[in-house]
């Protein structure tokens, strides 16, 4: 064995293994809190014009109504009645004569996607950083991928397809397979399949993981095993590198091997330690990298982790839920919280495949809960993703079109413009197409060189109207077609 100079550790202060007896094992029931209903008992009021204070006043009062508050900008009042009496307080109102509408106030929720993984209800991590609703953006894309640089990856059914090709370092051969059990914790916090049924959900669904070895069994190495997993997984294309380990030494050559993996385009983040103490650790205090801290359940500073304004931010790092050997296990420590930042960095290089490295540190710096004991704070992915892809949070899509969205978000892009008005229906516009619906066509979508010749000859107000079916493929196999209510429009290469 080789000696070890300038030794790297992995960071683990606990692993309880919880579950052990199969895979096929069902994880314990968890109480879900019932949410409440903000909106009970409240009314959207709009009063014909020439309707006075005097007659407003009069007509709540008569009905047990009190105003809670204005929307002036569109001349809608907010009233107030007691819970179940809503019904009978608007058809009061319509009864008066002296309201142009009256209806319920509706309940929002913020948009979030709930994967059907067995252990989902006991993964409090993910959903303490709004994964949830940064998950209605995106689960992540496969051509993003995440090299964990740790202990190797074992193969496991949750990772099942997620793993590109590595390298182990220690070994110096490409076979990278985890003998300590640290490594398979990390990646499956980062990438597990998910929403598949089984076992965990991670922070990157799609996401691919590259598992590249540079800590031995015992889970130590040396920084120049380090510098070579780096440059090795920069030039494979990793575009995010997670590393839960930690060494006590600078070193120029580390940092040497951190810059070209930035400037290759990687995002790098890396655990800030395990001592308790604001005492530096590498790679983490290299400006390059993003360091990472461990966040409680109420984002107090766990009390192992290292702190101080070298830390850039906070992740959940207790109790983590994810894949170990033949098992699931509790992954605790700032090991923890370093993939789940990994995670999460996927996501916002998934949604934002054009962002450059800084405008990804950014997002999730300037968007990070702030908490007291690091630099910028707790990540939030649900803020970093609004960050990092504003055309998005700008242009909700929801409704019909939005229930379609999914299916064809890859050929239309992003949206570019609210739902409007279109003649028999809705429409909106996005990157490369429009979405048209009606209640009797349904969500379709127009794109590329049919939508151009749509929108040419008048779009839903033309002689065509809205598109019935979805874009084909035509007979020959290279063209493509839309049917409207009023006609077709057939695109070939050749004929246009």
């Amino acid at each position: 064995m080789r000696a070890r100079t300038r030794t790297l550790t992995a960071l683990l202060p606990a692993v309880a293994v919880i579950l052990t007896a199969g895979l096929a094992a069902a994880p314990p029931a968890a109480a879900v809190p019932a949410a409440s209903d903000p909106a009970a008992g409240r009314l959207l009021v709009q009063y014909k014009t020439d309707t006075t204070v005097e007659t407003k006043t009069s007509l709540e009062r008569a009905n047990g109504l009190a105003q809670v508050k204005k929307l002036d900008r569109i001349g809608v009042e907010v009233v107030k009645t007691r819970p179940g009496n809503e019904d009978a307080a608007i058809a009061a109102l319509q009864r008066s004569g002296r309201v142009v509408f009256a209806e319920r106030d509706g309940r929002t929720t913020a948009a979030a996607v709930t994967p059907n993984d067995p252990w989902w209800p006991q993964q409090w991590s993910p959903v303490k950083v709004n994964a949830p609703q940064a998950w209605s953006v995106t689960t992540g894309s496969s051509t993003v991928v995440v090299a964990v640089l740790d202990t190797g990856v074992t193969s496991h059914p949750d990772l099942a397809g997620k793993l590109t090709a590595g390298y182990d370092f220690i070994n110096n051969d490409s076979s990278p397979v985890d003998d300590n059990g640290h490594g398979t914790l990390a990646a499956g916090v980062v990438g597990a399949l998910s929403n598949n049924g089984i076992g965990v959900a991670s922070l990157c669904w799609q996401c691919k993981i590259m598992p590249v070895k540079v800590l031995d069994a015992a889970g130590s190495g040396s920084y120049s095993e380090l510098a070579n997993g780096i440059v090795w997984a920069a030039d494979r294309g990793a575009k995010v590198i997670s590393m839960s380990l930690s060494g006590v030494d600078d070193s120029t050559a580390l940092r040497s091997a951190v810059q070209y993996a930035r400037n290759k385009g990687a995002v790098l983040t890396s655990a800030a330690g395990n001592d308790g103490c604001d005492c530096r650790s590498f790679p983490a205090s290299f400006p390059e990298v993003i360091s990472v801290g461990a966040s409680s359940t109420t984002d107090a500073r766990t009390s192992y982790s290292n702190y101080g304004s070298w830390v850039d931010v906070a992740a959940p790092g207790t109790n983590y839920t994810t894949t170990m050997s033949g098992a699931y296990a509790s992954f605790t420590g700032t090991s923890s919280s370093t993939p789940v930042v990994a995670g999460v960095l996927g996501l916002l290089r998934s949604a934002a495949p054009s962002a450059s490295v800084d405008a990804i540190e950014t997002a999730l710096l300037s968007s990070a809960s702030p908490v007291g004991y690091v630099a910028a704070g707790r990540i939030d992915a649900a803020a970093a993703m609004s960050a990092a892809v504003p055309t998005v949070t700008s242009f909700p899509v929801s409704g019909p079109i939005g229930a379609m969205y999914p299916s064809v978000a890859g050929v239309l892009g992003e949206p570019t413009s609210v739902e409007y008005d279109v003649p028999g229906g809705r429409g909106q516009s996005f990157q490369a197409g429009d979405m048209l619906w009606s209640t009797s066509t349904g969500a379709r979508e127009v794109h590329g060189p049919i939508v151009v010749r749509y929108r040419g000859i008048g779009g839903p107000g033309s002689s065509l109207g809205l598109p019935t079916t979805h874009d084909s493929p035509a007979g020959d196999g290279v063209g493509r077609f839309n049917h409207f209510q009023g006609g077709t429009i057939i695109w070939g290469p050749a004929s246009g």
